[in-house]
C-alpha cells in the first residue's frame, strides 16, 4: 500500500501507486474467496490498513470489507475488529487523538454486516448458553464506541488547555494540529453506531434483550453528575447518544409493524 513511494518523482509513472493498490486488493479478494484461512495471520494489519488508510477511498475498500464480513466466521473476525478500536486510555493524552470519524464509520459498518449476515448462533456464541459470551463482547464494544463524542470533546479540551498553557509559558506552537472532527462527523459516527446497535437488537431474544438494554441504560446513567468530566466536554453527552439510539429503535419497530400490518391485510 506504499508502492508509490519509489515512483513518486517519476513523472510518467504518476498514478501507478493507485494501480498497485488496486491490484493488491484484488489479490486479497481472490485469496478470501478461495483460501480465506491463508490470510488469518495477516488479518489485524489488513483490517487496520483498510479501516484507517486515508489514501484508500470508500468505493475501493467497501467491496473487500463486505467480503471480509461474510467470508470469515465471527469468532475469528470480531476480536480483530474490536482490537482495531483503541481503548480510551490510549488517547487520553493530547498526543494521541481518537480515531478519525471515517475509520470509525468503516469499522462499525463492517460490524453491522457481520451482525446481519451470519447465523445467530455463530454471532452470539450459541452453544445453548444464551449467547452470553459473544453478546457480552458486542455490548462492551458498542458502549465504548458510543463514547466517541465524549472522547473527541475530551481530546479537544486537552488540546485547548495545552495551547493555553503554552501561551502562558511563552512557548512557540510549532506543531501543526491534526484535522479535528466537527459536529457533522461526530453525528455521522453516532448514526452508524445506532443503526448497527438496532441491527443487533433485532437478532436478540427477550432473555438477551433485557440485560443488553440495562447495560446501555446503566452506561448512560454512569455518565451523569460528574462535574469534572462535564467541564472537559465529557459524559453529559451520553444522554444525547442514548436517546438517539432509542429513537432509532422506535422508528425501526414502527416501520416493521407497519410493514407487517400491510402484509396481513
Amino acid at each position: 500500500f506504499q508502492a508509490e513511494d519509489g515512483i513518486r518523482d517519476v513523472e510518467r509513472s504518476r498514478g501507478l501507486g493507485d494501480v498497485y493498490k488496486r491490484q493488491a486488493l484484488v489479490c486479497v479478494a481472490s485469496l478470501l474467496t478461495s483460501v480465506p484461512n491463508f490470510l488469518n495471520p495477516f488479518l489485524p494489519r489488513l483490517l487496520a490498513t483498510l479501516l484507517t488508510n486515508p489514501s484508500l477511498s470508500s468505493s475501493t475498500v467497501s467491496p473487500l470489507l463486505d467480503l471480509l464480513a461474510t467470508a470469515l466466521p465471527p469468532r475469528l473476525l470480531l476480536p480483530i475488529l474490536f482490537a482495531t478500536y483503541p481503548t480510551p486510555s490510549s488517547f487520553a493524552s493530547s498526543s494521541f487523538p481518537p480515531p478519525s470519524s471515517k475509520a470509525v464509520v468503516r469499522l462499525v459498518s463492517v460490524l453491522r454486516r457481520v451482525i446481519e449476515g451470519h447465523k445467530r448462533q455463530d454471532l452470539l456464541g450459541g452453544g445453548g448458553g444464551g449467547g452470553g459470551g459473544g453478546l457480552a463482547h458486542l455490548t462492551a464494544f458498542f458502549l465504548q464506541v458510543m463514547d466517541y463524542r465524549n472522547d473527541v470533546a475530551m481530546w479537544k479540551g486537552k488540546q485547548a488547555a495545552g495551547r493555553k498553557r503554552a501561551r502562558l509559558e511563552g512557548a512557540r506552537e510549532d506543531e501543526k494540529e491534526g484535522e479535528e472532527e466537527g459536529e457533522g462527523e461526530v453525528e455521522e459516527v453516532e448514526e452508524v453506531v445506532c443503526e448497527s446497535m438496532v441491527a443487533l437488537v433485532l437478532r436478540l431474544n427477550e432473555e438477551e434483550l433485557r440485560p443488553f438494554f440495562l447495560h446501555v441504560a446503566h452506561w448512560k446513567k454512569a455518565g451523569e453528575g460528574r462535574k469534572e468530566e462535564r467541564q472537559e466536554g465529557g459524559r453529559c453527552s451520553r444522554r444525547l447518544v442514548f436517546y438517539r439510539l432509542v429513537s432509532h429503535l422506535v422508528e425501526t419497530l414502527r416501520v416493521r409493524a407497519r410493514e407487517g400490518g400491510r402484509a396481513v391485510s
